[in-house]
């Protein structure tokens, strides 16, 4: 009797273990980490063309390298010719790089890109290509963003535009995650109120400030608000760039200081972020500088974030970033918040 008794706790607690290691198991493979990261997405494209459906397929994915900018594949290019309108060429256009294009289907192309966009649109051999852009990326932080600043996730592996007045839709999902850094602290009350400041100097002059500019932004659940004033050397202006639609960016000059970037067509639903890109143009010489970074705003789980993992806080309520522009001149850039819901932040930013 107590050889049987021994015997069944023995077996109870061998059951035990397996039962403890099932469920070590099941956890992994089933709970879903709440922070992600986005490597490969399928992307949809169709707009009505005179009747037709124009259709485009694509395919994106990101290689993080440690020492280096993240290397961008867009594969699988493919284009239903059938119903396609006469076109010279399909281009891929990374920010501040060389367009590259092709008409041979399927196909792949690759390029370095960090903190920044790319867009895919239609040559018709004319300047007449308004409209016509199959798709949209954005790369930060070794992610895949959706052109409208919409984080993907398990939970929400799909993001898509719609318009209606010219039946566009582009459509992403995400097949590819890997976990993101977790926030350092814990919750604690959003940003509502942002300044940027962004000085652009010349080298061969002691660093002097050749152009700059302050932003500030405010939001509300389906817009963006900017108010932007600036100083430039000789008569030029600022285009202030939001994610990577189209029609995300707007030009401030001697009458135009404020903007509103219409939550209502872009920002998609759930978490999302606001990717910051500003350029200075000179109307004298008729040049630009490469567009730059000024900052990102995560919205995730009732916080804002100043990049992965880590808040706008009280403590640390700035962003701080430098970029070399040419041989000649670099940028400088912050993004702080300046107030905190429920409560002022008493600074003199």
């Amino acid at each position: 009797m107590f050889f049987f008794h021994f015997q069944e706790q023995k077996k109870m607690k061998k059951n035990g273990v397996y039962l403890f290691l099932f469920l070590i198991l099941w956890i992994s493979q089933n709970v879903v980490c709440k922070y992600q990261k986005c490597l490969a997405t399928t992307n949809y494209y169709t707009q009505d063309f005179d009747g037709d459906e124009f259709k485009v397929f694509s395919q994106f994915s990101i290689q993080n390298n440690n020492d280096g900018p993240n290397t961008v594949t867009v594969s699988n290019i493919t284009v239903d010719l059938e119903n396609a309108p006469h076109f010279e060429n399909i281009c891929i256009v990374p920010e501040n790089q060389q367009q590259i294009c092709f008409n041979d289907f399927p196909k792949t192309v690759k390029f370095s890109l960090e903190n920044s966009t790319f867009q895919m649109l239609v040559d018709f051999g004319t300047k007449d290509t308004l409209g016509y852009f199959p798709a949209f990326g954005i790369i930060d932080q070794g992610s895949i963003v959706f052109e409208n600043g919409g984080l993907f996730s398990q939970e929400q592996p799909c993001q898509t535009l719609y318009i209606p007045e010219i039946l566009l839709n582009r459509t992403s999902c995400c097949t590819s995650f890997a976990p993101a850094a977790a926030p350092s602290l814990p919750s604690i009350p959003p940003c509502k109120k942002f300044k940027s400041i962004s000085s652009v100097r010349n080298v061969n002059e002691n660093f002097k400030i050749s152009a700059s500019s302050q932003a500030v932004f405010s939001y509300t659940n389906t817009n963006l608000y900017a108010n932007l004033t600036y100083t430039q050397q000789n008569n030029g202006g600022v285009d202030l760039a939001v994610n990577a639609g189209s029609l995300d960016y707007q030009t401030f000059n001697s009458t135009t200081t404020n903007a509103t970037f219409y939550g209502n067509n872009f920002w998609g639903h759930g978490d999302y972020e606001y990717l910051l890109r500003m350029t200075f143009y000179d109307m004298t010489t008729e040049t630009a500088t490469p567009s730059f970074f000024v900052g990102r705003i995560i919205f995730q789980g009732n916080q804002t974030f100043m990049e992965e993992g880590i808040p706008f806080t009280l403590k640390n309520n700035c962003y701080y970033s430098n970029e070399q522009l040419s041989s000649n001149q670099v940028v400088s850039t912050s993004l702080c918040c300046t107030e905190f819901k429920n409560q002022k932040l008493k600074t003199n930013f």
